[in-house]
């Protein structure tokens, strides 16, 4: 009796054993796969593919056109409101960092090179329409800032429109330069 609850024993310890084993890979796999999650989430995030096929669309406007908006002009703006102003209002596909406020103004009816191979051609500033003035959260048409651009500023402008000229790939980063 004694050897066979010594057998029991030896069984069950090997099956102990061999189940930790095979925790110990799944945990490896999982470890793994959650890598991987993270990785491809992370360049997905970071890596956006400008097309000029004339199929995909990024705007309200033409199929190969694009919009642009400085952060500083943001910044301005709700400077000027005296309150937050969330850049969500404005729809733009990018928000671009180190223009001088209100610069991008400047690019309209130049070719810009995004990064290493885009290039986009900027063709007008973005004369906004009412739908601005709507919260992007929710809670309806919280600001008048369709006012706010006219009476300050002079014109009903945020950001530029440009057509996609050259297609490629651009990182989160890249430099943008005047190129023609």
């Amino acid at each position: 009796e004694i050897a066979h609850r010594d057998q029991l024993l030896l069984s069950a310890r090997e099956r102990r054993v061999g189940l930790e084993r095979e925790i110990g890979r799944l945990e490896r796999q999982l470890d793994t796969a959650i890598e991987a999650q993270r990785e491809a989430a992370t360049e997905r995030a970071e890596l956006r593919r400008l097309l000029g096929d004339g199929e995909s669309r990024f705007t309200d406007r033409g199929p190969t056109q694009i919009s642009l908006g400085a952060l500083s002009s943001l910044a301005d703006l709700a400077r000027t409101a005296g309150v937050d102003v969330d850049m969500r209002r404005f729809r733009l596909n990018f928000s671009v960092d180190g223009v001088p406020t209100w610069g991008e103004f400047d690019w309209v009816g130049k070719r810009l090179r995004i990064g290493d191979t885009v290039e986009i051609d900027v063709t007008a500033p973005i004369q906004r329409c009412n739908a601005v003035n709507a919260s992007p959260t929710g809670e309806g048409r919280d600001m008048d800032l369709m006012k706010l651009l006219n009476d300050t500023y002079g014109h009903l402008n945020f950001g530029v429109e440009a057509n996609v000229v050259t297609a490629g790939e651009i990182r989160v980063g890249d430099e943008i330069a005047v190129v023609g």
